[in-house]
């Protein structure tokens, strides 16, 4: 087990999966809200977008990691979803 999953256990032990869900959804919101600012939230918000996300997606997560596949479709014109395969770093709660 790595620090970050380990960290991860302790902080989501005893929730159960609806409250872990809250938690991480909430830290995602805290942390993106806090790094995307100024120019860089501007530029997030004109060029991101689900099909570009689906389209560029292994591009995208090579910039961050290492190790790991990722495939990417558009369920719908305002939604797309993101599978990763063989990432070394993976952790049920960060799915």
């Amino acid at each position: 087990m790595t620090v970050a999953t380990g960290v991860l256990e302790t902080i989501t032990l005893g929730l159960d999966h609806d409250e872990r869900a809250v938690l991480l959804r909430d830290g995602i919101h805290h942390a993106l809200g806090s790094t995307l600012t100024g120019v860089y939230r501007v530029l997030f918000q004109t060029l991101v977008t689900p099909e570009r996300h689906a389209r560029y997606a292994q591009k995208i997560w090579n910039q961050y990691y290492n190790t790991g596949s990722v495939t990417a479709e558009m369920r719908d014109e305002c939604h797309s979803e993101q599978v990763v395969t063989d990432w070394e770093g993976h952790h049920p709660l960060l799915c």
